[in-house]
C-alpha cells in the first residue's frame, strides 16, 4: 500500500480541522494543510468580491495540536489570497507523486472504521482508483440532520480518496482524479454506502459565510436568516433551501451520532469565531 497524504484547505477552522485530524491521526501518514482564502469568482461578479480578512487563528491551533509524529505539515502562503481553491490544492499536493491521498476538510468526520475501510478497497482491487463517500449533514448541532426532499439521510456522495501518481492530478471542486495528460477524469472509482458526518450547518459565523457565498455568490436559493435563529422552534415538516436542495430537519439517527464528548467538542469549535 502506498503512503497515505491528507490534505486540508483551512479558512478559519483550525479548531475544526484539529478534531477532523484526530480522528484519522493513525491511520495517515502525513497531514498537509493550506492556509488562506481563495478568490471564488462566479461569473459576473469582480475579483475581489469573496476576498477575506487573513487568517491569522489556524496555524497557531494547528500547531498546538497534539503530534508526536510530526505528520503535520503546513504549507508556506497562509496570509496569501489564493486565486482559487485548485492553485490551494496544487500547493498542498506538490511533490506527491505515489501515494493514496484524502481530501479532509475540516467539517467532515470519518469514523475510523469507514477510512479503514475505505483504504482497503485500494489494497484488494488494483484497478480502482478513487472512492466516493456519502455525508450526512449535521443541521444546528449534532443531534439534528438535514433530510432531502425525498425523505433519505444521505446527501451527495464525493470522491474523497484517490490513487495518486506522476501523470495525474487531483481537481479540488467537483472532486475528481484527472490525466494530466489528457485533462480528462480517470473514471475507475467505486462508492461505499456508509456516510461520514459533516458539520458544515453548524455555527453562526459558518453559516453566515455559507449564505452570503450561495445566495450572492450564486443565486442559489436559501432559508432566510429568520430561519436559522428560530430553527429550534420550526415544525418538524418545515421545509427548507440549503445549497444542495430542499430539506427538512430530523432528529440524528442513532447510527450517525458521534460519541457524546466529541458532539460538545464539534459543537463548540464549530460555533467559532463569531455571531449571526
Amino acid at each position: 500500500m502506498p503512503r497515505i497524504v491528507a490534505y486540508s484547505l483551512c479558512y478559519q477552522e483550525g479548531a475544526l480541522l484539529c478534531l477532523a485530524i484526530r480522528q484519522v491521526y493513525d491511520l495517515v501518514d502525513e497531514f498537509r494543510v493550506v492556509i488562506g482564502s481563495s478568490d471564488v469568482r462566479p461569473k459576473g461578479h469582480p475579483r475581489g468580491w469573496w476576498a477575506q480578512p487573513d487568517d491569522t487563528t489556524s496555524e497557531a491551533i494547528l500547531r498546538a495540536m497534539p503530534d508526536p509524529l510530526n505528520k503535520l505539515r503546513i504549507v508556506p502562503g497562509r496570509f496569501k489570497q489564493w486565486t482559487d481553491k485548485q492553485a490551494m490544492t496544487d500547493a498542498a499536493l506538490e511533490g506527491i507523486t505515489d501515494a493514496i491521498v484524502l481530501q479532509l476538510d475540516a467539517d467532515e468526520f470519518w469514523p475510523t472504521e469507514l477510512l479503514k475501510h475505505c483504504l482497503s478497497v485500494f489494497g484488494t482491487d488494483p484497478h480502482i482508483d478513487s472512492v466516493a463517500v456519502p455525508h450526512v449533514l449535521f443541521w444546528g448541532d449534532c443531534e439534528h440532520i438535514c433530510r432531502t426532499g425525498d425523505g433519505s439521510d444521505v446527501w451527495f456522495k464525493p470522491p474523497r480518496l484517490f490513487r495518486l501518481t506522476p501523470n495525474r492530478r487531483i481537481r479540488h471542486l467537483m472532486p475528481a482524479l484527472v490525466d494530466k495528460s489528457t485533462n480528462t477524469d480517470v473514471p475507475n472509482g467505486c462508492v461505499v454506502h456508509t456516510p461520514l458526518r459533516h458539520a458544515a450547518w453548524i455555527g453562526d459565523a459558518r453559516v453566515l459565510r455559507k449564505r452570503a457565498f450561495y445566495v450572492k455568490g450564486r443565486g442559489i436559493p436559501m432559508f432566510s436568516v429568520e430561519d436559522w435563529k428560530n430553527r429550534n422552534t420550526l415544525p418538524p415538516d418545515r421545509v427548507l433551501q440549503i445549497n444542495v436542495g430542499p430539506m427538512t430537519v430530523a432528529p440524528t439517527p442513532e447510527e450517525y451520532l458521534p460519541p457524546a464528548d466529541l458532539r460538545k467538542e464539534i459543537e463548540k469549535a464549530a460555533s467559532l469565531p463569531g455571531k449571526l
